[in-house]
């Protein structure tokens, strides 16, 4: 049997957090033996649309890390497998574009 190794929780620069390009993450995934990925950026998935070539064979889930709130507490949700045009729809009209997430971000810090 095939050794698998999986990381579930990778952020691209669409979240604040991170810092190489979807592609990247995924061509680095491939160079590290990483058999199952979802990249799943804060509040959006706008990366699965900018995933150019790459070198990457194993499988890709598709994931977000969504906020919720519950009273004043802020919950992050990380959630896989969903339709990704139903999702980015949903994210784009529950929490802006990137662009003005970070702009949000950086004018309330």
């Amino acid at each position: 049997m095939e050794k698998s190794t999986i990381n579930l929780h990778i952020h691209s620069n669409y979240s604040l957090d991170g810092t190489e390009s979807p592609t990247r993450l995924l061509d680095q995934c491939e160079q590290k033996g990483i058999t199952t990925v979802s990249i799943t950026d804060h509040d959006t998935c706008v990366a699965y649309y900018n995933l150019k070539s790459t070198s990457y064979t194993g499988k890709l889930i598709t994931g977000i890390e969504a906020d919720a709130m519950v009273g004043k507490e802020t919950y992050d949700i990380l959630c896989y497998g969903f339709d990704l045009d139903e999702v980015a729809t949903w994210t784009k009209k529950q929490y802006g574009t990137v662009e003005f997430r970070q702009k949000k971000f950086l004018q309330d810090y």
